[in-house]
């Protein structure tokens, strides 16, 4: 069973196009961490994969728009 612990976060960006990353974001939450996934254009990837995940979430954003 995986336990939730509210000090063990990570923020994946760019995650949802990168197998590498997704592998990644899958082993933390199997260690109990909470995971906030973001891109810049891919919503709908990105949402599937923050409902696949126990307390994880996603934002779009685009990081390099300083405005």
């Amino acid at each position: 069973m995986n336990v939730v612990t509210e000090d063990r976060r990570e923020l994946l960006s760019s995650l949802v196009r990168h197998l590498v990353g997704m592998a990644s974001a899958k082993r933390l939450a199997e260690d109990g961490f909470i995971i906030a996934f973001h891109s810049k254009s891919s919503v709908m990837i990105g949402q599937a994969l923050a409902k696949a995940y126990l307390g994880a979430s996603y934002s779009q954003a685009d990081l390099a728009d300083q405005n």
